[in-house]
């Protein structure tokens, strides 16, 4: 989860392109962006519910963090 602030986006999806280069086989969900606590934690929940074999989730910024 990552923010929809253009600067901040660079940032995560920097860090998405540096994940798939040093784990060329590792599986990524979608990114969603502009994550709050509340909607985190939503969003959190349901793919955790989903892909119950998730191994971690990326919180870009403190909001993103908190809610998951």
């Amino acid at each position: 989860m990552g923010s929809d602030q253009p600067e901040r986006r660079r940032s995560s999806d920097g860090f998405i392109a540096e994940i798939k280069k040093d784990y060329p086989n590792i599986k990524l969900l979608d990114t969603v962006y502009g994550a709050t606590a509340d909607k985190a934690t939503d969003v959190a929940k349901a793919e955790l519910t989903a892909n119950p074999d998730i191994k971690a989730i990326f919180g870009a910024n403190e909001a993103s963090a908190i809610g998951v």
